[in-house]
């Protein structure tokens, strides 16, 4: 598996907008291959919000890459953020549904 945290806070931007934004890639995830999670959590004490995604191998994520919001997201959206990544790699666990998804090195 592969995962990346990242906060993101609109510099200049709508917030409103890039929750669409967000949840519009969110959409578009369901039909990629290799994409596990994609969770968008909004932070009601102020503007960040807070990215999780899960991919079943670093391939997937560059696969992801390739599609139409990330390429927006690199072009438009991200210049108008402040983006902290917290984290990328592979995750200690996953929780998918309800099956427990653990790496291979930890099973």
């Amino acid at each position: 598996m592969y995962a990346i945290v990242f906060t993101a806070v609109p510099k200049t931007s709508d917030r409103q907008d890039l929750l669409q934004f967000l949840m519009w890639d969110c959409e578009v995830c369901q039909t990629e291959p290799g994409t596990l999670r994609f969770d968008v959590i909004e932070d009601p004490r102020g503007d960040t919000i807070y990215v999780f995604e899960c991919y079943q191998d670093r391939e997937a994520f560059e696969r992801h890459k390739e599609n139409a919001p990330y390429q927006k997201w690199a072009a438009e959206i991200a210049p108008n953020l402040k983006v902290t990544r917290l984290f990328e790699g592979e995750p200690l666990c996953v929780l998918l549904g309800k099956q427990l998804e653990l790496p291979e090195n930890q099973t």
